[in-house]
Order: structure tokens, then C-alpha cells, then sequence
């Protein structure tokens, strides 16, 4: 599943159009449909689009971009780990080396972060 089948997803569960998610994120139409209509290459669209979106859509950038849960980000360069429950999130910091398990793991579980 790629970016825009995520944002579909996300549309389709918030029961939202495009043309409120367009007005929503405060895109530019030719923007906004020129990634829906893939006239522009998912990996050419400005993190700051992506961004946009994500807020509309009251979800992460991980989540959009690489299809992580939405409820657990992982920071590699400063060992942090946080997951979200229950309208609750927990924050961990990791030393170096239980970072390098978690990802060890993620990536033998074919888990993208």
C-alpha cells in the first residue's frame, strides 16, 4: 500500500471527499489533484504537502509515508520510542543498544518505521 491508498484509507474511515480534505489541508487544488490524479510522482511531493495532509487527516506523517501504525514512532537518532494508547502516550528513552533490538525486530517483521 502506497501514500495514496493510505490517504484513501484515511479519507474512507473519516467519510470525508476529496474536496474537503483538499479545503481542509489548505492545498492548492492543482496540488492536491494533481497527487490524486498521480501527475505528480509520490516521491516528488514536498514533505510540507504530505505534512498538510497528515493534519487534515488527524494522522501521522510515519503513517502516510511509510504505512507505520499510528500509534508508535520511533526517533533513531535520539533512541526515543513512543507509542500512543488510550489517549495516553508513553515516551521511552532508549540506550543505543535496546534501539538497535527494536529495529532488528522491526525489520525481521518486515515493519517499516
Amino acid at each position: 500500500m502506497g501514500l495514496i491508498d493510505r490517504i484513501v484509507t484515511k479519507m474512507q474511515q473519516l467519510n470525508i471527499t476529496k474536496a474537503e480534505l483538499q479545503k481542509k489541508s489548505g492545498l492548492k487544488k492543482s496540488t492536491f489533484y494533481n497527487i490524486f490524479d498521480k501527475k505528480t510522482n509520490t516521491e516528488k511531493i514536498k514533505l510540507e504537502t504530505i505534512r498538510a495532509i497528515a493534519i487534515a487527516l488527524n494522522t501521522t506523517l510515519d503513517f502516510l509515508i511509510y504505512g507505520t501504525p499510528e500509534n508508535v514512532s520511533i526517533n533513531n537518532d535520539n533512541y526515543i520510542f513512543t507509542v500512543a494508547y488510550n489517549n495516553n502516550t508513553v515516551i521511552y528513552e532508549l540506550k543505543p543498544e535496546d534501539a538497535k533490538v527494536i529495529t532488528a525486530f522491526l525489520e525481521k517483521h518486515n515493519i517499516k518505521i
